[in-house]
Parts: structure tokens; C-alpha cells; sequence
């Protein structure tokens, strides 16, 4: 049971305690996205995924996997989900078993 906890816990623990530069990265991204910004979304998140942001890298291989502000990418979507995922963020590993089927 407590590792199930941490999984939930462990990407929302990272957010917090992540670097400024990290954490603004992302919440910048989330506010574009929320304005209809995808150009915006874009150079947000991309840093900070790079950077090892897991909200990023996942909500960014969001983007590829519908093809939102890039061209619809599987190889790229999985890439970032990957990346989300071996650090604890479970919608990221779900995401992987639905692009799996």
C-alpha cells in the first residue's frame, strides 16, 4: 500500500520541491495551454521536460501522441511517456498501455 501511495505522491512531491526554473517551466505551459497558447505551451514545457520535469515531459508527450501544436508523433509521444513514467507518474504509465494496444 505505501508504495502505491508514493507513486501517486512521488509526482506531485517532485513538482514542489523541483527547480524554480523546472516548476515555472511547466506552470508557465499550463498557463498557455489554459489561453489557447500552443506556441507557448511549446517552448514552456519542451525546456523543462528536457530539463526532467515529469508533468512535462508527460502532459508534452500529450501533445505528440493527438498531434496538438506538432505534427502527431507515436515515436516521440511514447519517448516522453517513457520519461514521465520511470519517474513515478501514472498517468504516463497508462498512457503507455493505451498506445500499446
Amino acid at each position: 500500500m505505501k508504495k502505491h501511495i508514493l507513486k501517486i505522491i512521488a509526482p506531485l512531491l517532485f513538482s514542489i520541491v523541483a527547480s524554480p526554473l523546472q516548476a515555472s517551466g511547466f506552470h508557465d505551459g499550463v498557463a498557455a495551454y489554459e489561453k489557447g497558447d500552443i506556441v507557448g505551451t511549446l517552448k514552456a514545457w519542451r525546456p523543462a521536460a528536457e530539463q526532467g520535469n515529469p508533468l512535462a515531459q508527460y502532459y508534452l508527450g500529450g501533445l505528440y501522441a493527438h498531434g496538438e501544436g506538432v505534427e502527431s508523433n507515436a515515436a516521440e509521444a511514447v519517448a516522453w511517456y517513457r520519461k514521465a513514467a520511470a519517474q513515478g507518474v501514472p498517468q504516463a504509465q497508462e498512457a503507455l498501455k493505451a498506445l500499446s494496444k
